[in-house]
């Protein structure tokens, strides 16, 4: 053994290599230790030895060629040289140059790796255990005994070898391909985190539904990224500039003067920041994963190192604080990085709060499901005056100072806003991701935030019913939404996410209240005095109670007040009756439902068969027509005119005749008492001459009749009014003058056709009070035309009674008997009585008398009125006749034996409207008149005027008469300047006064 040359040891330590005889190969290095050299050794050991040897086993020989004991083992002298004894020196040492023996460095060496021959062997042959035999699981065993000694190997063993096998072997031993040592080493920081991770995502996304995988994210973070990032600086150091890397160069002196962190320090903070950057985008692509990394992982600091780190920390405790803030910083990046509106993310990004808060030592947020007294307060001197646009942008989300991102309590608690706002508007019915109610907030305009929140109105009442308490737990969480617990008014501008919409959040709010019938609610809210959450003045409580009735009215589909919309107009109406009693178009309002309510009583159709609703009174500019239409399309309806009057009357109350949009908050200036009576009297006139015309298109003369005689009453002469009042008060007139010019062809009867004529009289009489002077003449036009007509069948009954009476006379008189003769001439007259007498003679028999004319009537009514008003001195009681005999009366005898005829009756009704009212229709006030023996009434003075104006010649004994007396009103009329001098005063002054003669 002694006479072994170098060349020969060679070759038998290749032997015993190739053999894996480790003793023998121990114990030849031992023996020659001078001759043979630990790095060929190293070499022929990395070259020979069969990599599926255990690494165990030859550990104790890799420590023996690099300690340098020299102490040689037990004595064998029993080598096996056959090999080599027969080779000469010359012959050993060309076989030894022709050996194949890898190099100790590997090629893919870390440039800047120790130089030791331990740790390239190490390194060398940990390769070949992988590339050759695919035994990564036997590499640990080779490195963990020289990492106490080797920091290269510990790291190396740490970022390398350990996630490597992690990977491949543990957490997911199926993947396919494989990922090789070499690759995982020069994976770069770049994209080295999202190949890391990619196994972990692959795996959430392909899992089955229902299996469970919480934690593989943070596991995989804590057991293969962060180890990974434990080699980086070593990755980053490769690329530095060798002065740089020196801590005597001149560089790093100036950068420890200057004080700027060292490149190591810098290294690990920028190494790291490509996983918070992972963590930011995957909250883009899968928010639940990200918020799974941050809830499960602690950061940087949290490290699963396998045991190979013996519990020491890794990081400074400066670079640990401020990589701590950085992943704080990325968890509230995340947050804002997502877009998505469910409520799971809402719930990750509540966990990642709290996440924050226990790594950041800040106070947690309270449950979302907690009350709004619990959440904390905002300093609204302490938050953000201006962010820029851009700062949402996902790149500048971990800039260092970002005013959202930078971990302090201010952007914590900022976040927690965003959060509850959107958490709120979920629960709202109208969902919006944290990161739109932060850019709501910020940017939006009053219009966008009014979107919003008509958005969520209009969920809330699309869906069920809410009481009291569920709309007074939506007001706060609205209220909270605005100022986010901040106590002002709400006309201010808040800092909340509906900060500019204060006012109208309010009134809507109320507007919801009064909707869901919550009136007790709404008047504890907003009108008790001992609210102190009120924020609208008491006018805008009851403009916003104006509108909602009117929204509801205009809604109704019926106009009947116990159902429906116009049921919840009511039930307002009498809800807020007491608390604004004085409100003018409450009470406009009421006025309006009542003849709603009346009108949905009547079956109503518009235009093209559109049935009608009560937004139609509204729309209407002449909501009074619409009586018109129901007296057309319902027959028999013009009998309840009491009912539409009423109607009428409310329409007036209700304002719609001059403004019918409600704007002003009080009636107009002019429409005092008397003008709202007024009015009223106008819409009672226009109502009763739409049911005249109703009931005479019907063919009910007789209830037409009834409503002129006694619905019409005279103008009042207190008031004056134009022309055009005139004409509009009395627009009836024409209904009237229509119901005078009626005829029917269903009377057959001469008692029918004379009382249908005596009631167009009067209503001819009617017409001329309530008729404009430019309409006279047309009406006494048809006067005179009935009165000829009535003159004539008054002829004819009377022929044919006296046809009958002379008949009957004939028949019990003795002259029928045979031989006697009896005058047909003076048939029927009392001894010496007058022709002109006789008629009154049958009157003092009781028979019946012939029917009167007009001025007879006229004559009665003299009579009556001297008796009553006006008695004069020197005369007798009742007026009395030329000859100083009395007046008769329109009865036809005294006692039981006289009857008065209803056409008389007739008659005396239109000779007091005559007296009482004519003189109006003319403009004039005459007092009565002594002529002669008679005194006249100013309605006899009036009445023989028109006679004489219109060319009729004298009628009855009163006016031949009056006619021919001298100083009578003939002679009135034919005096052209007294004529004018009365024509003038009427014209001027509106009364003429005739002296009494």
């Amino acid at each position: 053994m002694a006479n072994l040359t170098t060349a020969h040891c060679t070759l038998l330590a290749v032997r015993y290599a190739s053999e894996h005889n480790v003793q023998a190969l121990s114990s030849l290095f031992l023996h020659h230790r001078d001759i043979l050299n630990p790095e060929l050794l190293l070499r022929i050991v990395l070259t020979y030895l069969p990599e599926s040897l255990e690494p165990s086993k030859y550990l104790t020989l890799i420590q023996t060629i690099i300690s340098h004991n020299r102490r040689v083992a037990n004595e064998q002298n029993d080598f096996d040289i056959s090999s080599t004894k027969n080779l000469t020196n010359a012959q050993a040492r060309k076989r030894v140059r022709n050996l194949p023996l890898l190099p100790l460095a590997h090629p893919h060496y870390p440039p800047d790796g120790p130089d030791d021959l331990v740790s390239q062997f190490i390194y060398h042959r940990a390769h070949r255990l992988e590339e050759e035999a695919g035994l990564l699981s036997l590499v640990p065993q080779l490195v963990s005994p020289f990492i106490d000694s080797s920091e290269f190997l510990k790291v190396w063993l740490i970022s390398s070898i350990l996630p490597l096998l992690r990977i491949e072997y543990e957490y997911y031993p199926r993947s396919v391909p494989p990922l090789s040592l070499q690759s995982f080493e020069d994976l770069d920081r770049a994209n080295g985190v999202n190949i890391l991770m990619s196994k972990a995502m692959e795996t959430r996304q392909h899992a089955k539904t229902g299996e469970r995988l919480t934690g593989t994210v943070a596991r995989d973070l804590r057991g293969v990224v962060a180890p990974w990032m434990y080699g980086d600086n070593g990755r980053k150091r490769r690329k530095l500039d060798a002065e740089a890397k020196s801590p005597s160069s001149p560089v790093a002196e100036r950068m420890r003067i200057l004080g700027i962190a060292s490149q190591e320090e810098r290294d690990v903070q920028n190494g790291w920041d490509y996983v918070f950057s992972w963590i930011v985008e995957t909250a883009v692509q899968n928010f639940a994963l990200a918020s799974e990394a941050i809830e499960d992982w602690a950061g940087p600091s949290d490290v699963d190192f396998g045991g190979y780190n013996d519990g020491k920390p890794y990081l400074k405790e400066e670079v640990g604080k401020t990589l701590s803030q950085k992943y704080g910083q990325a968890a509230l990046a995340s947050i804002y990085a997502v877009d998505a509106d469910t409520l799971k993310v809402i719930n990750g990004a509540h966990k990642i709060l709290i996440r924050i808060g226990m790594l950041l030592n800040f106070p947690p947020p309270p449950d979302l499901g907690a009350s709004i007294d619990e959440l904390p307060k905002v300093d609204r001197l302490a938050l953000p005056d201006q962010i820029p646009l851009s700062a949402f942008q996902l790149d500048s989300l971990l800039h260092d100072d970002h005013p959202l991102t930078t971990p302090n309590l201010e952007s914590y608690t900022l976040l927690q806003m965003f959060t509850f706002s959107a958490y709120y508007l979920s629960s709202l019915g109208s969902a919006i991701s944290i990161v739109d109610a932060a850019k709501l907030c910020f940017y939006g305009t009053a219009e966008e935030q009014l979107s919003v929140f008509r958005r969520v109105m209009n969920s809330l009442n699309a869906g069920p019913r809410k009481d009291e308490q569920q709309w007074d737990g939506v007001r706060e969480k609205l209220t909270w939404l605005w100022g986010w617990g901040i106590d002002a008014n709400m006309g201010q501008r808040g800092p909340g996410v509906f900060g500019k919409i204060g006012d109208t959040i309010e009134k809507d709010l109320l507007r919801a209240f009064l909707s869901s019938s919550c009136y007790d609610l709404a008047k504890r809210t907003f009108i008790l005095e001992s609210s102190l959450t009120a924020h609208l003045r008491r006018d805008e409580v009851e403009s916003v109670t104006i509108t909602s009735i009117l929204q509801s009215y205009d809604n109704a589909s019926n106009g009947n007040r116990t159902r429906g919309s116009m049921k919840k107009a009511s039930d307002v109406i009498t809800a807020f009756r007491t608390i604004f009693a004085d409100s003018p178009i409450l009470k406009r309002l009421e006025a309006l439902l009542s003849a709603t309510h009346a009108m949905s009583f009547y079956s109503l159709t518009l235009q093209h068969g559109v049935p009608f609703q009560p937004v139609n009174i509204r729309v209407s500019h002449d909501p009074i027509s619409l009586i018109q239409k129901i007296l057309e399309q319902n027959p028999q309806s013009y009998t309840n005119l009491r009912d539409l009057i009423s109607i009428a009357e409310n329409l007036v109350a209700a304002g719609l005749i001059e403004d019918r949009d409600f704007k002003e908050t009080v009636l107009p200036s002019n429409n005092s008492p008397e003008d709202m009576d007024h009015r009223k009297a106008e819409a009672e006139s226009r109502v009763i001459g739409m049911a005249i015309d109703a009931a005479l298109a019907e063919d009910d003369f007789e209830t037409a009749y009834s409503y002129i005689v006694n619905r019409f009453q005279p103008p009042s002469q207190s008031k004056e009014y134009s022309s055009q009042d005139i004409d509009v008060e009395t627009g009836a007139w024409r209904s009237v003058v229509a119901a005078s010019k009626y005829r029917s062809n269903s009377l057959t009867s001469n008692t029918g056709i004379l009382r249908r004529l005596d009631q167009r009289m009067d209503v001819f009489a009617h017409a001329l009070l309530l008729a404009p002077p430019s309409a006279l003449s047309d009406i006494l036009n048809s006067w005179r035309r009935v009165e000829e007509e009535m003159t004539a069948q008054l002829a004819r009954e009377e022929e044919a009674e006296n046809a009958w009476d002379d008949k009957g006379d004939r028949l019990r008189s003795p002259s029928s008997l045979p031989g006697t003769f009896v005058e047909e001439r003076t048939a029927g007259m009392q001894f010496g009585q007058p022709t002109r007498e006789m008629g009154r003679s049958r009157a003092g028999r009781g028979e019946e008398e012939v029917p009167m004319g007009l001025f007879d009537v006229a004559r009665g009514a003299a009579a009556a009125f001297n008796r009553t008003a006006f008695p004069l001195k020197g005369t007798k009681p009742g007026p009395v006749g030329k000859g100083g005999s009395e007046v008769s009366s329109p009865t036809t005898g005294d006692g039981d034996e006289g009857r008065v005829r209803k056409r008389d009756v007739a008659y005396n009704a239109a000779t007091n409207v005559l007296a009482s009212g004519l003189g109006w229709v003319l403009g004039t006030f005459i007092r009565n008149v002594h002529c002669g023996s008679f005194i006249l009434t100013a309605g006899q003075v009036r009445h023989l005027w028109i006679r004489h104006r219109i060319g009729l010649p004298p009628k009855g004994e009163l006016d031949r008469t009056i006619s021919e007396e001298p100083c009578g009103i003939g002679r009135v009329f034919a005096d052209p300047e007294t004529l004018t001098d009365m024509v003038s005063e009427i014209e001027e002054r509106g009364s003429c006064w005739v002296a009494e003669i």
